[in-house]
């Protein structure tokens, strides 16, 4: 079960699909206000995020199940999983958290929701990975702005605790160049009691989108021993 990225809906992983060869179900799911769920309102506290992702996947939770996500989308992994230990349900059987700081580091960038349209879009377009169709088109700018605003929103909201750590294994994965550094990574091993993997690609934040083949072949040996094609 895979979660998008701030501003993201349930395409955003799209190209995984041509590289898993049908050996693991790739379910993406998205909040409201984007994709099919364009006219729902949009949320902007973390805690109404993870409620309703978590309305999407209880009913897949009975069967053996992974959670992927980036940026965004694996603070939304990392607070599933949580939930999922807290209340008794099959924990996930790994946790792919992508680009993300760990939640006991700050992170600024969760902060552009408090900037101007400008400086906005200038710490977006810093992050790489936006289409140069988007930021050459102001439509298309006004109709994702209040998305990935309400997104770093819902990340800023977030208080960190310190339950116990999850029996539940982690990967996590990042660029040479991001915010994310091999220095802060390890500190993800605070959130579980299981020896932390990581790995990391070249490129900056979203180095997933130049590294396809080698990401999904990555998730498709830590689940089933099988390499994508």
């Amino acid at each position: 079960m895979a979660f998008p990225f701030a501003g993201g809906n349930k395409y955003a992983y799209l190209p995984y699909n041509e590289h898993l060869a049908g050996s693991v179900e790739f379910l993406v799911f998205e909040g409201p206000g984007r994709g099919d769920r364009f006219r729902e309102p949009l949320l902007d506290h973390i805690d109404d995020v993870v409620e309703d992702y978590w309305r999407q996947v209880s009913g897949y939770l009975n069967q053996p199940y992974a959670l992927y996500g980036h940026s965004f989308g694996a603070m939304v992994s990392f607070l599933l999983a949580r939930r999922a230990v807290q209340e008794g349900f099959r924990p996930p059987q790994r946790v792919f958290l992508s680009g993300r700081v760990p939640p006991t580091w700050p992170d600024e960038g969760d902060k552009l929701w408090k900037m101007d349209h400008e400086r906005f879009w200038a710490g977006i377009k810093a992050y790489g990975g936006s289409p140069e169709a988007l930021l050459r088109h102001p439509e298309l700018m006004a109709l994702y702005e209040p998305m990935i605003r309400a997104d770093l929103k819902a990340l800023d909201s977030y208080q960190h605790s310190q339950p116990a750590p999850l029996p539940v294994p982690f990967t996590v994965l990042l660029g040479t160049r991001e915010k994310i550094t091999m220095q802060s990574a390890p500190e993800w091993q605070r959130e579980t009691s299981i020896p932390l993997q990581i790995h990391q690609f070249e490129g900056g934040h979203f180095w997933i989108l130049d590294h396809v083949k080698e990401l999904t072949a990555l998730l498709l040996a830590s689940l089933t021993g099988v390499r994508a094609v």
